[in-house]
């Protein structure tokens, strides 16, 4: 099923006069073979009458060579097709022949410090993240204080142009490669609309952000290929640095770019950490076809805003817009949003406050939002939960370790840290090193984990946490 998904990607991709080219050219080139294959009677004729004694080999060639031309032509314009399409990926020799990757995320995160924030590594990723920005999200998204407001865009963004007749532009050449990369990796690709964050964030949430419609492969065109310099084989023309939307030069120094200035997707993300109503860390166990993830621990819930989710409304309240996408990705992957009686706004309101907002450093700065959530069902039925059938590709299944449980009549932030030291190595999962290395933890479940014991030094902020799992 992923071939064709992918294969229906670059057919969408495609303007309806560059669809229709190719279509007369496959539709020739197919004539030229069934022609050449209805030429085999006269082959198959020519060769019984060599063999009776009343043919010769001229007559063979004679009937052979209209089919081998056939032939020929259709697997010249085949190779053509082919070739056209090879491209090869390497780090980018320019950039990371001066530093190695722990070098380029220390300078980055100096030049952070410089703004009171920090760039924190796990397992060769990273994210830039602010504390300050931290707190005020948390306790902001839990009350009723003012709303931080958020403005749309009625036009959109993508990273290619549909109407590329020819296809042969740079982002065209972009846009087939990354999908028949996952293709090749059996990722699943589904086209839909993301929203885009197209402003950076205030720390005192007093001015509204920008929002616009974007895309999953531009996400995939731009984010998705940070650091990998992709160039067409055959004539060695770059078609992506994999550096140069999301970083730049101030002072000798490297920088992350701003969300106003970088041109890369954006495409806004959420990442949820949740606890059962018996105090268990609920994880979702990846299936092989996510894009990035693929095979890893990830936190409960795990995704990109659609934009289905603000159509109807391109002015609210934006924490409230980032915790409604967060809430659907929680309840898609655990199957909650099946269950008749649950009312997902009191959840919202109630259960659930952001934890942090970070830009993914090793996704080309692509921006995320972590949050916390108590859900109002036990382990044990959560596990008996599925998710939904489009789901069920991306997430297996819903588990957590038994030694893991918050015990919430004691000390709620020497639990909360003893969760968040359990989850931090798989070896305390785990004990066959086959299982320790199949079973990786997520980037999301790495960070989400360090944000939420973070928390735990703040008074004001550890007593949001309290409201929220109590």
């Amino acid at each position: 099923m992923w071939w064709w998904f992918g294969r229906w990607q670059l057919i969408r991709a495609m303007s309806w006069p560059a669809l229709v080219l190719k279509l007369i050219k496959y539709g020739s080139t197919a004539s030229s073979a069934l022609s050449g294959y209805s030429n085999s009677s006269g082959i198959a004729h020519s060769v019984r009458a060599v063999y009776h004694g009343t043919g010769n080999f001229g007559a063979v060639w004679g009937s052979a060579k209209g089919t081998m031309l056939y032939l020929f032509v259709a697997g010249l314009t085949a190779y053509i097709d082919h070739s056209s399409a090879k491209y090869g990926k390497l780090s980018s020799e320019k950039f990371l022949a001066k530093h190695t990757w722990k070098d380029i995320y220390a300078a980055l995160d100096r030049a952070a410090k410089q703004q009171g924030c920090k760039v924190d590594e796990f397992d060769g990723m990273a994210g830039w993240t602010n504390p300050a920005l931290n707190k005020r999200l948390l306790l902001s998204s839990g009350s009723k204080s003012a709303p931080f407001k958020y403005k749309a865009d009625g036009s959109p963004w993508f990273a290619y142009a549909r109407g590329d007749l020819g296809q042969k532009s740079r982002s065209a050449k972009l846009r087939r490669y990354v999908i028949e990369e996952a293709m090749r990796q059996k990722r699943l690709i589904f086209n839909s609309r993301k929203v885009r964050l197209c402003s950076d964030i205030d720390v005192t949430l007093a001015n509204a952000v920008q929002l616009q419609r974007t895309d999953y492969v531009s996400s995939m065109m731009t984010d998705g290929v940070a650091f990998q310099d992709i160039y067409l084989k055959a004539d060695h023309i770059t078609i992506s640095d994999g550096w140069s939307a999301l970083l730049e030069q101030v002072d000798g120094h490297w920088r992350l770019k701003s969300l106003a200035s970088c041109q890369s997707s954006n495409q806004l993300g959420a990442s949820t950490l949740a606890f059962s109503s018996d105090g268990f860390l609920v994880l979702i166990d990846q299936t092989q076809h996510n894009q990035h993830s693929a095979g890893k621990i990830s936190p409960s819930g795990s995704g990109s805003f659609d934009w289905s989710e603000m159509a109807d409304c391109l002015e609210g309240d934006f924490l409230q817009l980032v915790k409604k996408a967060a809430a659907r990705e929680l309840l898609e992957e655990t199957g909650l949003d099946k269950l008749p009686d649950f009312d997902r706004d009191a959840f919202i309101q109630q259960r659930m406050v952001i934890l942090g907002f970070t830009r993914l450093v090793h996704r080309g700065g692509k921006p995320e939002f972590f949050c916390l959530a108590r859900l109002p069902k036990t382990m044990e039925s959560i596990r008996s939960t599925t998710p939904t059938f489009l789901e069920g590709w991306y997430s297996e299944q819903s588990f957590s370790h038994d030694a893991s449980a918050l015990d919430l009549k004691g000390d709620l932030a020497a639990e909360i840290r003893r969760v968040c030291h359990h989850y931090s190595d798989t070896t305390r999962i785990f004990s066959d090193p086959e299982t320790i290395r199949r079973y990786r933890l997520s980037y999301q479940l790495m960070h989400g984990l360090a944000l939420l014991e973070e928390c735990l030094s703040d008074p004001e902020s550890l007593a949001a946490l309290q409201r929220v799992l109590a």
